[in-house]
């Protein structure tokens, strides 16, 4: 679990998790991979502007989201977490006061 503690539910048959833990990660039912690829939408992501923490973080949890809800392949999905790695560490590198 996120705390650290162990989870003390019996895990699914050929699954790392539990039945709670599995639904969570999104593992309890995988589509097959031509479904999947179905739901892939040709409309971008859009972002927002990258300029502060707040924006990096609101740009992860929709990349977050539109990976887990099958509109963005895994592909492209790393490629914009790594994007947004790399501004997270530019925000890192700039003097905070002007």
């Amino acid at each position: 679990m996120t705390n650290g503690r162990k989870c003390h539910a019996p895990a699914l048959r050929g699954k790392p998790y539990c039945y709670f833990h599995a639904r969570l990660h999104g593992l309890a039912v995988v589509p097959s991979p031509t479904r999947a690829r179905a739901r892939i939408s040709d409309k971008p992501v859009q972002l927002p502007l990258l300029e502060d923490r707040n924006s990096i973080r609101i740009a992860l949890a929709q990349v977050s989201d539109a990976l887990r809800s099958a509109q963005l392949d895994p592909r492209r999905a790393g490629l914009m977490l790594y994007a947004l790695q790399i501004a997270s560490q530019n925000l890192e590198r700039e003097p905070t006061s002007l």
